[in-house]
């Protein structure tokens, strides 16, 4: 079943959970118990998220933030609060400072040389944007249960791409939703990641919590609970003197990137691992 408001689409991928898509290339996760629902991530925010949410379900609805980066939280700017885990609260800053007026920049240049239409509405108002910030956060943290009623949802910090990444898992269907934490791109080269040794350690402590599956921000597909393997494979061959040359698309900062196989899944053959020589 699908539903859209025109701009974000949803479709669901479970009884009760919906995978709401965005022009920008990036999933948020409607997720509804019998009393409440929950928002994992919410986007860039071009447009007002609760639209979309209000035409699913008519129940109050929190947000839960997986880590503090613009294309994530931008949609949170709509609600009177969210939850975030506090290590990402430096993250959210910088992006807030300086990242959020690059995302946008950088929108408007590429799909301009692409000649493609606008990645927002056309009622977008840049000016506003700007101005927009999350009124108020509230705390999620490692083992934290939130009760939808019936539904109950287990948060597992996955420090890695950031300090504060999160996974939430939604006990009922078994399937986590990993943000940028855990898919078949991995980047950990910014100055909030933690190294990426750390990283595999907690990868492996969070895999051995059962889930039947990870749904990322990034990525339509479900990744099976094997990804994680394969994922920790590949960090385990990175060398930084073989290893290509990579730079952020919007930044510029250099980093080293590692392709790996993806052998657990058929619509994905590689697993790309982009990470800080410096900060192994």
């Amino acid at each position: 079943m699908t539903v859209t408001d025109g701009y974000y689409t949803a479709q669901e991928i479970a009884q009760d959970i919906w995978q709401i898509g965005e022009p920008g290339g990036v999933y948020s996760y409607l997720i509804e118990g019998k009393s409440r629902a929950a928002l994992v991530d919410a986007g860039y925010g071009f447009a007002d998220i609760r639209r979309i949410c209000g035409f699913i379900t008519d129940k109050p609805t929190d947000v839960l933030l997986t880590h503090g980066h613009t294309d994530h939280y931008g949609g949170a700017f709509y609600f009177p609060y969210v939850y975030m885990n506090t290590a990402d609260f430096p993250v959210y800053r910088a992006y807030e400072d300086v990242q959020k007026q690059l995302i946008v920049s950088k929108f408007r240049r590429d799909r301009a040389q692409a000649g493609l239409p606008d990645v927002w509405p056309a009622d977008f108002d840049e000016r506003k944007y700007m101005a927009m910030h999350i009124g108020e956060f509230r705390l999620l943290q490692d083992k934290q249960i939130m009760d939808l009623g019936g539904r109950e949802l287990e948060m597992i910090a996955l420090p890695g791409h950031t300090r504060g990444s999160m996974v939430i898992l939604d006990r009922k269907s078994g399937l986590a939703f990993s943000g940028d934490s855990v898919s078949c791109s991995y980047w950990g080269f910014f100055s909030f990641s933690r190294p990426l040794h750390e990283y595999a350690e907690n990868l492996e402590r969070a895999a051995q919590i059962p889930v039947k599956g990870y749904y990322a921000a990034h990525y339509q597909v479900m990744f099976p609970p094997q990804i994680t393997e394969d994922i920790l494979k590949a960090i385990g061959q990175a060398d930084p003197e073989r290893d290509g040359h990579f730079r952020h698309p919007r930044t510029g900062q250099p980093a080293r990137r590692h392709i790996g196989p993806c052998t657990c899944m058929d619509t994905v053959s590689r697993i790309y691992i982009v990470y800080d020589d410096a900060k192994m």
